[in-house]
């Protein structure tokens, strides 16, 4: 197929041929089975060649995740959805990490992840149709509408996945009051129970060796001693996330 760019060029449009599609619902969708219908007969693939996303969002209380409601909710809804046994993969999807660290005090914070809480208890409590696949945010609220790392008023801050909570090494604004903030943070985390030590991820070998700059810093302060900045502290707490997720999920089924 051809089609005429603005310049007046003539451009090859070549058919793309997929397999099988993700289906992305929240809770409006869920609600509304015509409108799931309506979707899987606008892809035009049979069930057993769609992916489907659960996504809770960031519904999630510690209220309603320790008390169960949320649990028996999302049973129903996972349940009742139409070709839940026939659907190619069925994911459940949602994010507790807080949407940004303003309501944080300096220092050490912990918050339960309340996502992986509700999927270990929908998976060990047999009343699925079908076992589920895990997703999640990672240490990112899900609604992300900004890079605050960009910001000037970034705070020197690293976000941390431990088994059961999330962790918040909370320091001030970098641009103020400096990077080697994070140096700090470094030696916090690999003193830390729930560091795992510098072989689990690239992120963690990461902490170790910035926990070593920063002792060299203290020992003899000098400009060529670098701390990372916000994205690069936000890439090394999504690594470790990652892998221990994966970690987490490979130990629960055995592998």
């Amino acid at each position: 197929m051809n089609q005429n760019d603005c310049s007046g060029k003539t451009l090859k449009l070549w058919p793309v041929f997929v397999d099988h599609y993700t289906l992305r619902l929240t809770t409006v969708d869920l609600v509304n089975p015509q409108m799931i219908s309506t979707y899987i007969q606008h892809l035009g693939l049979p069930p057993e060649q769609i992916d489907v996303v659960i996504d809770l969002r960031d519904m999630l209380t510690e209220e309603s995740v320790n008390a169960g409601t949320i649990r028996i909710m999302a049973l129903g809804l996972i349940n009742n959805l139409q070709h839940v046994s026939t659907f190619r993969t069925v994911a459940l999807a949602s994010g507790s990490f807080p949407i940004d660290l303003s309501s944080i005090a300096v220092g050490i914070y912990s918050q339960q992840r309340l996502e992986w809480t509700l999927w270990q208890d929908l998976h060990t409590n047999g009343q699925l149709v079908r076992q589920m696949i895990y997703s999640d945010y990672g240490v990112q609220h899900p609604e992300y509408t900004r890079l605050a790392t960009r910001f000037p008023s970034a705070t020197a801050s690293v976000r941390y996945t431990g088994d059961n909570d999330f962790w918040v090494f909370r320091g001030r604004v970098a641009t103020r009051y400096g990077y080697e903030q994070y140096g700090a943070h470094s030696q916090a985390i690999i003193a830390h129970p729930e560091y795992p030590g510098a072989s689990f991820c690239a992120g963690d070998q990461d902490i170790e060796n910035y926990a070593q700059v920063y002792a060299a810093y203290r020992l003899n302060p000098l400009p060529s001693h670098k701390f990372g900045s916000p994205e690069v502290w936000r890439r090394i707490g999504q690594n470790h996330h990652i892998t221990k997720v994966v970690h987490q999920l490979a130990n629960l089924y055995g592998l």
